[in-house]
Order: C-alpha cells, then structure tokens, then sequence
C-alpha cells in the first residue's frame, strides 16, 4: 500500500525526486497510526476479556469456598439433631429409638441435599450396618476419608473442648466432593444429681455432596456460567474455560470445570468493527485530501523557505546583514584571503543613542537607527559588509590590499563625520544629535584567528570610548599593555585598602604593626587676593613608603601628578 501511495504521488504529481520523498514518512505515520489504533483496540479487547477471566476464576474459588463452608454448617446442624435422637450410652442400645433415628437421617440427607450421610463410632465404624450396599459404599470411601477422621477425632478428643466441624474437598469415588465431619457431643448423666455431667463424644456424622451435581448446579445458578460441566480431565474445546478443582489437603487436582465464559472485550471489539472500518475510511480520505493540499501549497513553501532563511541572515530594522551573516562572512575572507590581502574589523558603537531613545521615544529610537544605518551604507557601499550586531552596535568588515590598509582606515574617519551630523526625526519635529565611537582591529599576516581579531575591535571600541568618544582607535599592542597595567593598579589599591581596613577593625596591637602604604595630608586653600586667610583645605592621599612598594609607587606618583597637572590647566578628570 505505501509502494502504491509512493507510485501515484510520483505519477500525478511529478516534482524533484527530493521534494517527493517528503511524502513517504508522512504515509508512514499516517498507516502507523492507523494500525496503531486497531492494535489498541484489539489489546484493549484482550486485555479486558482476560480481566474478565481472572475475575471469574476468582469467583469460582470464593464460590467453592462457600460451598466447603455451607457442607461444614449442614453437617454441624444435621448433628446437633442427632444429639437429641442417640441414647447416652451405647451406641444402638435403645432398639426402639432406631427407626427414628434412621428417618432423621433420611431427610436429613434429602432436605440437605447430601449424597450420602453416613454415621460412625470412634472407631470408624458404621452404627447401622444393615444396609449392604451403604456398608460396601462406606467400605470404599473409607481409606479416603481416614485422614479426616482422625484430624476430627483428634480435635475432640478432650472432653472439655468445643465441638469441632471440618469440611474438605476431596475425590470420592473418582469425583470431586465436599467431605463434611462432625462430632455428635452427649452428655453421661451422673448417679448423684449435684455433680456435673461431662461430654462425650461416641459418634460422628459424615456426609458428603459431589461437586458435579447440585454444587456445580448453584455455581452456574449464582454465576451464570454458561454451558458448566464437570470433567475429570482438562478437555476444553475452543472458546471454553478450565477450572481446575484441587483437594483442600494436598492441593493435588481432582477435577475440572468447564465453562463458556462471558468476554466483553470481545463483545466490544465486535460491535465496534463496522465502526471501526468506518473510521479507517474517513482517515485514509482525509489522508490523501492531505497530501493533495500538501502537493499544491510545496512550491509557496519552498519560496517562503527561501524568504524566511533570508530573513534569518538579515536584520529586521535596517535590512542589514545580522551578526550571524557577519560571522559568515568574516570566515569566508579568512578561507579566501591570500597572502596579498589584509582583513579589516571595525566594531561601531553610537553614543548618546540611549538618551535619544529615553526622551523620544522607541519609534524616534528606530528610526534614528534606520537613518544611522543609511548614512553607514553610503559611506561603506560596496567596498565591504555593514552589519547591525544588535541594538545600536554595528560592525564593518573590509578585505583590502596590504599597502591599502591606511588608506582604507578613511572610511571610518567618514563614518564619524557623518554620524555627527543632526538627524532630523518625525518629520523634522525633533532633531537628534549623536556621535559614534569605532574600534578597528587588522589581518595582515592572517595568524591573527577571527575570534581574536574581533576581541581586538572591541578592546579597541573600549579605548575610543574611555578617549571621550567621537572618534575611532585602531588596535596596537600598547592598548592592552596600559589596560593591563591599569587593571592591575585598581587590584594593588584594593587589595591596600582592603589591609587597611582589616587593621583598622583588628586594634591598636594589630595597627601598631601593621603600616599602611598610604598618608591623608591636608593642603590649605587661600582666597586670591589675600593669601595669608585660609578659606579650606583639601585632602591628598599619598605614599608612606615608595621604597617598600615602588611599583604601586611609581604609578600613584604618575596619576597624582597627572592630577595636579590638570587641575592647574583647568581638566581635572575623575
């Protein structure tokens, strides 16, 4: 069936062999699915038939169970009739009290339902033994019952102990059957009424019920088993059940019952096929509508694919080449660059753009970007790429010759001029002025990877914009000499201070040892005209020892002076 899908899609719908193998996971998941659904339908069917099952087989044990508990209370009764019926002493002493006897039992067995009842001595033999054919049947069944008897007998064997009744399934002649024992308790009189009469405990009541008769009878009744039988052996035939019967004592098996069980999950599974079908039908429908829509909309897919990968590599605002594309770009000059050629990073950054953005608004913002982006275009055009890398940062990447570098550097000389032009905003109601500040790194040996030459520009922006911004700083080894050095002054200092403030907190014990590095002296202030009136006095910070630490000296000796350099020229910086 997919082979065929395959075929006529090929055949009515002629593409690229690549644009149709698209259609073959998709019928796969579509005929998947399907058979999916019928095998869930189909587990869920087994599976609920088997639930009911289990389920029945547990009611056939608790059914059993009753019934070996019905035979045990029948027998406990019957026996208590006989309490009343049998002389006190010897057994069959009082001739006249037989035939009644022999009655009760009678229709004992027949109100009960019992096969046989038969009545014993504690010897285990029969009290009424004139019946031949009861004796030859208890003569048989005898040997089989003896392990009762004696659990029986054994159970009441004290004469102060309650009457015990035992029921068990067993197989009496070749069929299984509910075996009940009861002792039958009288009472010895006394020759002297004040004293207490003791039980005794001379006969015992046996009977016994087949479980193929009125026992499988009730489970069928109660259950509703359908077609219950007895077997001595499992001959189920198909879409039957086997039940086997054990014996209470051993557990070994004594029979089986066999019945047509009742499985919904099959009742379902069949009431639910036409539907079923039904359903596949409207699914295969729908499946090949499917494929027919997706054949006429591939070709708008494939041009909005087109689009859409376009638009991954371009900036949404200015239409720009985005940071990925750079990326791209950057690495195919350094796969490209010959040994002749120089590459050229600069990273732009605008200034004042976020005060611009903050008192304007976020569409003056944008459109501040997009014109901003323009005038870069102009200035760059064809002679490299001019990306946006996000927010107001942009970047240039040139590929020039060796001996062109310098004058290439020209460009971004424009681009700072232009960007401090005014730009006119909504239509001329606002006017914005910005600057930029642009950091340019270069390849000329190509030993340089791009990952480093883009940190290069950026340490290289940093720089421009520590130099008071509008201009551009191109990357030299001295950029990060003094940015290192710088960095490790800030550490010294704070690593100073934060000894000093140690001492402080520690005492005097631990200050008197301890000796900072740095002194406050005051420098008194005089008013211009009349020098000897002191009108204040600033603070100066300077060095204890320069000879214990010259390296931190010497560069707080340079920045102190460099300070009071421009506070005489009228510059002081922070």
């Amino acid at each position: 069936m997919l082979a065929h899908l395959y075929g006529v899609l090929s055949e009515s719908l002629p593409r690229r062999k690549n644009s149709r193998l698209i259609f073959v996971p998709i019928a796969t998941i579509g005929i998947a699915a399907i058979l999916l659904a019928v095998l869930a339908t189909v587990w869920a069917g087994a599976e609920s038939d088997l639930a009911a099952l289990e389920r029945q087989k547990e009611l056939v044990t608790t059914k059993l169970a009753d019934q070996v508990n019905r035979v045990a209370s029948d027998v406990a009764m019957v026996a208590t009739g006989y309490t009343s019926l049998l002389p006190g002493s010897v057994a069959g002493g009082d001739d006249a009290n037989q035939p009644e006897v022999r009655r009760f039992g009678e229709t004992a067995t027949a109100v009960f339902g019992f096969e046989q009842m038969l009545l014993v001595d504690r010897q285990g033999n029969l009290v009424f033994d004139d019946d031949a054919a009861t004796t030859r049947r208890y003569q048989w069944v005898r040997p089989l019952l003896a392990d009762l008897f004696d659990q029986v007998r054994n159970n009441n064997s004290e004469a102060t102990a309650p009457a015990v009744t035992r029921a068990e399934i067993l197989r009496l002649e070749g069929r299984a059957s509910i075996v009940g024992m009861s002792p039958i308790v009288l009472s010895a009189g006394q020759d002297d009424p004040g004293e207490a009469t003791a039980a005794q405990t001379d006969f015992y009541l046996i009977a016994f019920r087949f479980v193929d008769g009125i026992i499988l009878d009730d489970l069928s009744r109660e259950m509703g088993l359908k077609g219950a039988r007895y077997a001595r052996t499992i001959d189920a035939e198909d879409g039957e059940v086997a039940f086997q019967v054990e014996a209470s004592a051993t557990g070994d098996p004594i029979g089986v019952i066999i019945w047509t069980p009742d499985l919904p999950g099959s009742k379902v599974i069949e009431r639910l096929t036409p539907y079923l079908a039904a359903a596949i039908a409207v699914i295969g429908i729908l499946f090949w509508l499917l494929v027919l829509r997706l054949n006429r909309s591939w070709k708008e897919l494939r041009r909005s694919e087109q689009h859409a990968r376009e638009l991954a590599l371009q900036d949404v605002l200015t239409r720009l080449p985005n940071r990925e594309l750079f990326a791209r770009r950057l690495d195919e000059c350094f796969t490209s660059a010959s040994p002749d050629t120089s590459i050229v990073v600069g990273f732009i950054d605008l200034d004042r753009f976020k005060a611009v953005n903050d008192t304007f608004g976020h569409a003056a913002g944008d459109e501040l970007i997009i014109k901003t982006a323009a005038r870069m275009s102009e200035v760059v055009a064809a002679r490299g790429t001019l990306a946006r890398l996000g927010g107001d940062e942009f970047a240039v990447l040139l590929m020039v010759g060796k001996h062109e570098v310098a004058a290439q550097i020209e460009i971004f000389d424009r681009i700072v001029s232009e960007i401090h032009q005014p730009f006119a905003l909504r239509q001329g109601e606002v006017t914005a002025h910005i600057g930029c500040s642009i950091g340019i790194s270069t390849s000329t040996d190509h030993q340089c990877p791009p990952e480093e030459l883009l940190r290069r520009a950026d340490v290289s922006l940093y720089q421009a914009k520590a130099r008071g911004r509008g201009c551009y700083v191109l990357y030299n080894a001295e950029i990060e000499t003094g940015q290192r050095e710088r960095e490790r002054l800030i550490d010294d200092l704070r690593t100073e201070l934060s000894q000093i403030e140690a001492a402080s907190l520690s005492g005097n014990a631990a200050g008197a040892i301890y000796r900072p590095a740095f002194e406050v002296h005051f420098q008194t202030i005089h008013k211009a005209g009349d020098e000897n009136s002191v009108s204040g006095a600033e603070a100066l910070v300077r060095l204890a020892s320069s000879s214990a630490r010259p390296a931190l000296a010497g560069q707080v000796h340079t920045d102190c002076r460099k300070q009071w350099t421009d506070r005489r020229t009228g510059h002081l910086h922070s």
